[in-house]
C-alpha cells in the first residue's frame, strides 16, 4: 500500500539510511575513545633520552613523544601510532640527523624487527642510562634521598658479551598472506624434507615485526647463537614438506593451521638446546610433529623436545598442555 501511495507521490520516496562512519579508537579506557587527531600525522623530533619502557623520548608543543627506537641526540621523522593526554606513541621513519658517536646497528633486522631497541647507542652511555633509570626509581618510587644513593650505589658492572648472550629466544609463525608457492625454491628445502606442494599464504617463521604480529623470516640475530638460526632453517624445511601452516588467531577448525610458536633455550654450560613447539590442539596431527622431534634430536647439540598446545586465541609462547 505505502509503496503504491509513493509511486503516486502522495508520499515522500524513500531515503537511502544514512552513513555511519566509525571514529578511529585509541587507548584501553572507554574514556579514551574517540578520534585521534594526532594518529598518522608526522612530526620532526629530537630524541633526548630513554624512557622508562625502553622508548626514546623527545618532546614538542607540550606533547611528550615515545618513538621505538633511536639513540638521544638524533633528529629524526617520526609517524603517530597513538596518542593520548599529551602522551604520543610513535615510530621512526627516518633519521634526519645522527646523534654525535651514535653506534652503528650490527643487526641486519633492526628497526624492523621487534627485538632490539638500542643499537645505535654506544654500549658504555646504555650503562649509564640503566643507572639514570635505577636512580629516578629508587629516589621517586622508593623514596630514597639523592645522597645517600651517590654513597651507596656501586657503577653498572658490563657485560663481557654484548653479542651472542641470548640464552632463551621465542619464535613466532605467522601466514603471509601476500605470497604462495606450490614448490619451494631451489636450495630452500633441505634433503631431509623434501618439498610438499602448497596453495595460499607462506608460513613464515621469525620474529614479530615492531609494533606488529607479523612475523620477519629473520636470516640473522647477532644475539642469539648461531645454532638458533641453523634450527629455525631445519624447522623452516620440516615446515614446507609437512603440510602444516601457522595458526590464525580466530580461525579455528581450519586443517593444518596449527604452528604457533617455537621457543629455545640453550645452557651456557653445557652448550645444550631445549626445544619446545607450541601448537594448537591438533591430534592429526601429532605424528608428524613427533618425527619433527626424532630429527631434531639427531643434533648433538639438542637435548630435548617438548610439544605443547596452546587454545587461548593471543599471543603468548606458552603452552598450556604438554602432549609429547
Amino acid at each position: 500500500m505505502a509503496d503504491a501511495r509513493r509511486k503516486k507521490g502522495l508520499i515522500a520516496p524513500k531515503q537511502p539510511a544514512p552513513l555511519f562512519i566509525a571514529p578511529v579508537q585509541t587507548g584501553e579506557k572507554p574514556a579514551d575513545r574517540g578520534i585521534d587527531p594526532l594518529a598518522g600525522r608526522e612530526f620532526p623530533l629530537e630524541l633526548e633520552t630513554v624512557a622508562p619502557g625502553g622508548e626514546l623520548l623527545a618532546r614538542s608543543g607540550g606533547i611528550s613523544f615515545y618513538v621505538d627506537v633511536g639513540c638521544p641526540g638524533q633528529k629524526v621523522l617520526a609517524k603517530v601510532i597513538s596518542s593520548s593526554r599529551g602522551n604520543a606513541q610513535a615510530r621512526r621513519l627516518q633519521v634526519v640527523e645522527p646523534a654525535p658517536g651514535q653506534a652503528e646497528a650490527f643487526c641486519p633486522h633492526f628497526g624492523v624487527c621487534g627485538g632490539c631497541q638500542w643499537q645505535e647507542i654506544p654500549y658504555p652511555v646504555q650503562l649509564e642510562l640503566k643507572q639514570e633509570a635505577l636512580t629516578r626509581a629508587l629516589i621517586n618510587i622508593g623514596g630514597f634521598a639523592p645522597e645517600l644513593l651517590k654513597s651507596l650505589m656501586l657503577p653498572p658492572a658490563p657485560s663481557p658479551q654484548i653479542r651472542d648472550f641470548r640464552a632463551r629466544m621465542e619464535f613466532a609463525f605467522s601466514l603471509d598472506e601476500q605470497t604462495s608457492f606450490k614448490s619451494a625454491s631451489p636450495g630452500a628445502v633441505s634433503k631431509k624434507y623434501p618439498a610438499a606442494k602448497e596453495e595460499g599464504g607462506r608460513t613464515l617463521l621469525g620474529l614479530r615485526r615492531r609494533g606488529a604480529h607479523a612475523v620477519v623470516e629473520v636470516e640473522a640475530c647477532p644475539v642469539a647463537p648461531a645454532s638458533f638460526l641453523e634450527i629455525l632453517r631445519e624447522v623452516r624445511a620440516w615446515v614446507k614438506s609437512s603440510g602444516l601452516s601457522a595458526y590464525v588467531p580466530g580461525e579455528t577448525g581450519i586443517a593444518g593451521r596449527v604452528l604457533r610458536f617455537l621457543n629455545l633455550r640453550i645452557s651456557r654450560l653445557s652448550g645444550k638446546i631445549a626445544v619446545e613447539l607450541i601448537t594448537f590442539p591438533s591430534p592429526n596431527n601429532a605424528r608428524k610433529i613427533a618425527a619433527l622431534g626424532k630429527a631434531l634430536l639427531e643434533r648433538p647439540d639438542i637435548c630435548s623436545f617438548t610439544h605443547m598446545t596452546r587454545e587461548a586465541e593471543d599471543y603468548l609462547a606458552v603452552g598450556e598442555q604438554t602432549v609429547l
